[in-house]
């Protein structure tokens, strides 16, 4: 068992790019247990996602109750990053049971919550992984709450909406056909988008080029495969090919 603890900011959605990165060093380093600090931002993020995409792996939300805070004030959550990494902590969830001490700590980015936990698995010889941030817009899930501004709506309905729904094959999962689904809506997209192409479609290459790196791409399946990652890609590779309009 390979135990990995999550740390990063409770303000801060973390991208794509940085998803991907951890879940390189997550398979790198062969982990089968992640422990998170059950709160909203990177901790909330992360673990949907990864409960959405490797169900193989364990999430162990690691809370920090009404009663801690009251008994422990503003030092209750460094209190909780401490018990990640050591281990045997009652979170009022888990009761007694005995927990060994965290492997490897997937530091994002953050505060000063994320720098306590940052020097705490330095002083126990924790290894730590630094997810650096990487500016592109973010994906967030409509039923999941209001998405931090600038957001753009890019569901059904939408310039950049999906035509197509999500079709599974006998005995396929989604993320089985994710690559299949994402490609098909790629390649409706890329005629659209492509100025030399002669499909290419004005409202839509608008609406791309109205997207900044600040923006949350408002859908309803994130974290589940999603075509808003299309989405993001397109945008990356639309930076200096198509010039923003005003809005």
């Amino acid at each position: 068992m390979t135990i990995a603890v999550i740390t990063g900011g409770r303000e801060r959605t973390p991208t794509l790019a940085e998803l991907k990165r951890l879940l390189e060093v997550l398979t790198a380093r062969g982990v089968t247990v992640v422990r998170e600090g059950e709160a909203r931002g990177t901790d909330k993020a992360v673990a949907a996602w990864l409960r959405a995409r490797m169900p193989e792996v364990e999430v162990e939300p690691w809370r920090v109750t009404r009663a801690d805070w009251d008994k422990y004030g503003g030092s209750a959550g460094h209190r909780r990053n401490r018990a990640m990494l050591d281990g045997g902590y009652d979170a009022g969830l888990f009761g007694e049971r005995e927990r060994p001490p965290a492997d490897v700590l997937f530091a994002f980015s953050g505060g000063r919550g994320t720098a306590n936990c940052r020097t705490e698995a330095a002083k126990r010889g924790i290894p730590i992984e630094h997810i650096e941030p990487v500016d592109e817009p973010r994906i967030w899930n409509r039923h999941h709450g209001e998405a931090p501004k600038p957001w753009l709506y890019v569901g059904r309905g939408s310039p950049l909406g999906n035509p197509f729904e999500f079709e599974l094959r006998e005995g396929e999962t989604r993320a089985e056909a994710a690559p299949r689904e994402l490609d098909r809506y790629k390649r409706w997209l890329w005629p659209l988008i492509n100025p030399g192409g002669a499909s290419f479609d004005q409202t839509v290459a608008t609406e791309l080029a109205y997207i900044t790196a600040d923006h949350h791409l408002v859908c309803s399946c994130w974290p589940r495969h999603c075509h808003a990652e299309v989405i993001v890609r397109a945008w990356r590779w639309s930076q200096g090919m198509i010039a923003a309009p005003a809005r």
